[in-house]
């Protein structure tokens, strides 16, 4: 990432006169693009000097346009007369907008130039609503044309960082693969071969996976099923290193599809044990799971981040968190939120399959959005930070099991 930002920060003033030998291309592109984001929130990824944003903003209703190079940036801001576009420096793997903010993404010129594409579209369908539609145009290359072979020759003797050297069936075909339809494409004669597609969300494998994070649709339904059943193992002993009295009150982060709030009842009789989960999935199947007890009025499902807890200081003796803190965001914040609802004393126990110990694990990381697999030593780390002692580390295997007391 580092050497791509200096790339572009260096070349930052030649950038616009660099891309003029294809002015003819990018005018027709323009007008493809236009009726595309017509009165749309749009989103623009590597937008370089704003080229593209600064076109087509008079058709938009707002447009981002982002870069990770900060003097690209600097550019793109200096001529920038328009209200309704806003340029930021952002990292386009890590991008700060919520899910499903934006109707529009753009996405020029920018997959072929990064080390992991597939993680850049996993982002941007984060960020981009069920509806909305990615606008990805990207230069390939002729098949084995000597023209084209010279060019990106030369191109990379200058230190331009070309990852990916797709030709246009090849470059829509990634799209496909990596859960994306495409709707409309052509093949625009410039330097090289500017093939503009515009794609929208389609269910594939890596959208499957996708579910782990939050669960959604049908998929969602059939994942968190399998997560129940297939978390079982791990669950089971995770929950040998938690004491509980039968009247505890308990909290599980992250409950799912509610099979460890059942176990939890079970280990507290007289207790009462508490959800949270941010999938509408995964909370109707935790409910109808534990409906009983939920009558009873031992048992409550909550949909909700564990960033933000509606739940009062000091109310639960433990908090449980089950193949879950791979996706919290700013673990160390989500932690002191926990926390905070546990009385003085009590534990927190948190339990995954994965420990981090093996670079097999990061495969995963790279199929699902949002995934991080954290080593015992980062989340003693984050424990500590949070103001939680007493940190016990117990490993099986790849299994990893983490106690702390408030």
């Amino acid at each position: 990432m580092h050497e791509r930002k200096g790339f572009w920060d260096k070349n930052a003033g030649r950038y616009d006169r660099f891309m003029r030998n294809d002015r003819a291309a990018y005018e027709k592109m323009y007008g493809l693009i236009r009726p595309v984001v017509k009165a749309k929130t749009v989103l623009e990824v590597a937008t370089g000097t704003g080229l593209i944003a600064k076109s087509i903003v008079d058709a938009a209703a707002h447009i981002e346009a982002t870069d990770a190079s900060a003097k690209m940036i600097l550019e793109a801001g200096r001529d920038n007369q328009s209200a309704k576009l806003h340029f930021s420096v952002q990292d386009m793997f890590r991008l700060p907008y919520a899910q499903k903010s934006f109707e529009a993404v753009i996405a020029s010129n920018a997959l072929h130039i990064v080390p992991h594409p597939e993680k850049a579209l996993r982002e941007i369908r984060r960020v981009l609503k069920d509806d909305g539609v990615l606008i990805a145009p990207t230069f390939t290359h002729a098949g084995n044309s000597i023209s084209g072979k010279a060019k990106a020759f030369f191109m990379s003797m200058a230190g331009f960082p070309l990852h990916s050297r797709w030709t246009s069936e090849e470059y829509l075909r990634f799209l496909r693969q990596n859960g994306w339809a495409v709707q409309k494409s052509a093949v625009l004669k410039a330097s090289f071969p500017l093939t503009y597609a515009e794609c929208t969300k389609s269910e594939g494998p890596d959208v499957f996976f996708e579910n782990t994070r939050k669960p959604v649709g049908l998929g969602g339904k059939l994942m968190v099923a399998m997560m129940n059943l297939g978390h079982t193992p791990v669950a089971r002993w995770g929950l040998r290193f938690l004491r509980l009295a039968p009247n505890a009150k308990v909290l599980d982060c992250g409950c799912g599809g509610g099979a460890n709030i059942k176990r939890l009842l079970e280990k507290c009789p007289h207790g009462v044990v508490k959800g949270i989960d941010y999938s509408p999935v995964s909370v109707e199947k935790a409910r109808k799971l534990n409906r009983i007890a939920i009558r009873e009025g031992r048992c409550a499902v909550l949909q909700g981040s564990v960033a933000d807890m509606a739940f009062e200081d000091s109310y639960f003796d433990a908090a449980t968190a089950f193949e879950t803190v791979y996706f919290w965001p700013d673990l160390p914040r989500c932690f002191r939120e926990v926390r905070r609802t546990l009385k003085p004393g009590g534990t927190i126990l948190i339990c995954n399959e994965s420990n981090g110990d093996t670079d097999k694990d990061e495969r995963w990381t790279q199929i699902i959005g949002g995934m991080t697999i954290y080593k015992d030593i980062e989340l003693k780390a984050c424990l500590e930070q949070a103001g939680f002692h007493e940190v016990q580390i117990r490993k099986k295997k790849k299994w990893l099991c983490v106690t702390a007391r408030k």
